[in-house]
């Protein structure tokens, strides 16, 4: 077995280890419980125009039905930090708390690359080590609350369909008929501008939410190409 077939059966251990909702006992939100029957893991999820395939983001229920993002993303020992800070930025634009887990390898690396990025003291840590093919993972250094934006968090989250069934759902009407378009970018503005981001948030978790619910929590892998998977690849290649 290569080293590229070892770090790809790595990151699927890892992200089987944060399906199980086990990183869900290493995350700190301000101290906020976390409702894990009720949060919804999304994996390979591009954000951002497509500029970032996230690991994972973890729509998480809180007290009082309030919704935040979890940006995780995953570095093993097999993987570089070489576009971590790129990486990071992106998650920030969308995620209201971010967290790095990673190999403990990478800890100090990841300090110093994230006292180099706008709002990167907000990042939280996980490390991990290995012991009989065991992930222990411990919470290195917490996150902070982000502020992301809005813009950008319902674009990256919703599909343009997704937007014209919601507004209909809301005033009963065809988006054309209430907003003169049906281009996203206007949509995208006009949902923001109208509603509450909680509210907004309500929204997409229910079109996460599917049949392949499991142990309380839904799963949404994004199905790639066979071009995506080979760009993305050479993307993760150590």
């Amino acid at each position: 077995m290569n080293i590229y077939e070892e770090s790809e059966i790595k990151e699927k251990t890892l992200k089987n280890y944060i399906s199980s909702g086990n990183i869900l006992s290493a995350i700190s939100l301000d101290g906020l419980e976390i409702n894990k029957e009720q949060s919804v893991y999304e994996f390979e999820k591009t954000i951002c125009n497509g500029n970032t395939i996230t690991d994972c983001v973890i729509h998480a229920c809180l007290p009082s039905n309030n919704i935040a993002a979890v940006g995780i993303e995953i570095k093993s020992e097999y993987d570089t930090t070489r576009r971590l800070a790129k990486q990071i930025t992106d998650y920030l634009q969308v995620c209201d708390y971010v967290y790095i887990f990673a190999h403990e390898k990478h800890t100090q690396k990841i300090r110093n690359i994230l006292k180099n990025i706008k709002g990167g003291y907000k990042v939280g840590i996980i490390s991990y080590s290995e012991y009989d093919n065991e992930i222990l993972a411990y919470l290195e250094k917490g996150a902070k609350t982000n502020t992301p934006n809005h813009y950008q968090y319902v674009n990256s989250f919703l599909k343009r369909k997704q937007l014209e069934s919601i507004i209909k759902q809301y005033y009963g009407k065809r988006t054309s008929a209430i907003t003169g378009t049906t281009r996203k970018p206007q949509l995208v503005n006009y949902l923001i501008q109208t509603k509450p981001m909680q509210e907004i948030k309500q929204k997409v978790i229910q079109t996460r939410v599917t049949k392949e619910a499991h142990f309380g929590h839904a799963y949404v892998v994004r199905k790639y190409s066979n071009k995506e998977r080979r760009k993305y690849a050479r993307r993760k290649r150590p």
